[in-house]
C-alpha cells in the first residue's frame, strides 16, 4: 500500500503515525484473528480473555474520544501515546517525569475512563492504549478512501506492576 496515502490536511505527522503502525505491527494487519497471548504476572502465567464484543465496545468509545477531542488533535497524541509506552516493551506506563514524554498526561488523561470502564473485562491498560494509537491512525485517513485498516488483534499485554502508570520505568530510545 501507499504510505503517502492522503490523511487529513496532508498530515505529515500522521503519515509518519501511519508508518510506524503500518511498520510496527504487521503481523497483527495480515489477520483479522483475535489472538490471546499467555503473559506473565507477578505471580503466575495466565491468559487474558477479552471478548470480541469488548473490544468493539471500547474502540467506539475511543471513536467518542477522538470525535470530541479533535480541536486539541488528540488522534496524533494517541499514537504518540502508543510509541512511547512500547520504547522497552507495552506495559502502560511512562514516565511523564522524562522530557521526552511531555504532553503525553493529555491522551493518557483523555482516554483513562475507557480503560476503567473495560479494566473488568479483562483489557488492560496498555491494551487500551495501543487500541487508541490503532483506532487514531485508521479514523485519521480520508474517510472516502482509506488506504490502511489496522485491525487489533493481539491483546494480552501486561500493565506494569507498579500500578504508577504515569510514573512508569524512564526509558529512551537508543542515541544515533
Amino acid at each position: 500500500r501507499n504510505i503517502e496515502a492522503p490523511c487529513p490536511n496532508d498530515s505529515p505527522t500522521m503519515k509518519l503515525c501511519l508508518a510506524f503502525l503500518f511498520a510496527l505491527c504487521p503481523s497483527s494487519m495480515a489477520t483479522s484473528k483475535l489472538h490471546h497471548h499467555p503473559v506473565s504476572s507477578a505471580s503466575e502465567r495466565k491468559l487474558q480473555t477479552v471478548s470480541s464484543a469488548t473490544l468493539a465496545s471500547a474502540k467506539a468509545d475511543i471513536l467518542v474520544v477522538l470525535e470530541d477531542n479533535r480541536n486539541i488533535r488528540i488522534a496524533p497524541k494517541f499514537v504518540r501515546l502508543g510509541f512511547h509506552d512500547c520504547v522497552g516493551g507495552c506495559d502502560g506506563c511512562v514516565d511523564l517525569a522524562n522530557p521526552d514524554n511531555n504532553g503525553l498526561d493529555i491522551p493518557i488523561d483523555a482516554i483513562e475512563h475507557v480503560y476503567q470502564t473495560y479494566a473488568a473485562d479483562g483489557l488492560s491498560r496498555a491494551d487500551t492504549w495501543a487500541l487508541a494509537a490503532f483506532t487514531a491512525a485508521e479514523d485519521s485517513q480520508d474517510p472516502v478512501n482509506p488506504q490502511f485498516t489496522f485491525p487489533f488483534t493481539e491483546i494480552g499485554r501486561v500493565d506494569c506492576p507498579s500500578g504508577d502508570y504515569k510514573g512508569g520505568p524512564d526509558r529512551h530510545l537508543p542515541p544515533g
